[in-house]
């Protein structure tokens, strides 16, 4: 068998991360501590492009380069760049965790390319996907690979098994307006299809290729033309797109309103904890 390894932080680095989001009391190998870790990421560290798109600059994927920006300088970062060094912490801390690679879905029946970083866990003969990098709707949770519906922070997910041995990660609309993308289509489904994902093991540098399409390597990439900023937050999420700021709250819904760009640097401070 393979052996896929990650890069480990130092204990005091380890000790700086959970400080920097927040999470406190007992660390333990299970389920209930990973949803607690999940939960707590996806809540102080936000989804963000700001390299790529504010500052013109190319996105590392170095562990040392990814601690730095998202423990140190309190930063954020998108899927590849979370997702990894989320993967750090978690090994460092002793969980049975790894990468792969995932295709993401905006539109019912439209195949997408995989542009995609996810993680894996397999516990006690369990597998279970998580993500904390996600500009979108993500479960606050690491789901269980079982057509049984999950429901955590009000929110319900599953994953069904298909005959190439893909999972595809399913999404209940379970509160309306609850949708990084706006509010439902007419008629649309309650179950909406997020992710499709193989078991397949990946290393932090099977993403760098991927990555390049993403940042200012590729000047076509919406990452380069298109601000993008997100936050989960107690009741709801905090979303940015370009000069479109968008603050929901289960209890009492959407507020949206357009930003000039001197607003914008006030907004990222005050709202996401961004300094730029």
């Amino acid at each position: 068998m393979l052996e896929f390894t990650y890069d480990k932080l130092t204990k005091e680095q380890t000790e700086m991360y959970l400080k920097r989001i927040g999470f406190s009391g007992e660390i333990t190998v299970s389920k209930e501590c990973l949803d607690r870790l999940i939960y707590a990421h996806q809540c102080t560290v936000p989804f963000e492009n700001l390299t790529p798109c504010y500052y013109h600059e190319p996105v590392s994927l170095e562990i040392p380069v990814l601690y730095q920006k998202v423990v140190e300088q309190k930063r954020g970062g998108y899927c590849f760049e979370l997702n990894g060094i989320f993967l750090s912490l978690l090994y460092s801390l002793g969980f049975p965790v790894y990468s792969v690679m995932v295709r993401l879905f905006r539109d019912p029946g439209v195949l997408r390319p995989v542009m995609h970083r996810g993680c894996i866990m397999k516990l006690s003969g369990k597998y279970y996907f998580f993500d904390v990098g996600y500009g979108g709707p993500m479960a606050p949770f690491a789901v269980e690979l079982s057509e049984k519906p999950q429901t955590y922070f009000g929110e319900t997910y599953w994953a069904e098994a298909f005959e190439d041995h893909t999972y595809c990660l399913f999404r209940k609309r379970s509160t309306p307006g609850y949708n990084y993308d706006g509010a439902a289509p007419s008629g649309a489904d309650e179950k909406q299809m997020i992710a499709a994902f193989s078991l397949a093991p990946m290393l932090n540098e099977d993403f760098i290729p991927l990555n390049k399409m993403t940042s200012i390597e590729n000047p076509e990439s919406g990452f380069v033309k298109r601000l993008f900023v997100n936050l989960r937050t107690a009741d709801g999420y905090l979303s940015l797109i370009d000069h479109t700021f968008t603050e929901f709250h289960r209890g009492t819904g959407k507020e949206v309103r357009t930003l000039s760009d001197e607003e914008i640097p006030a907004l990222l401070k005050t709202r996401y904890g961004l300094n730029c």
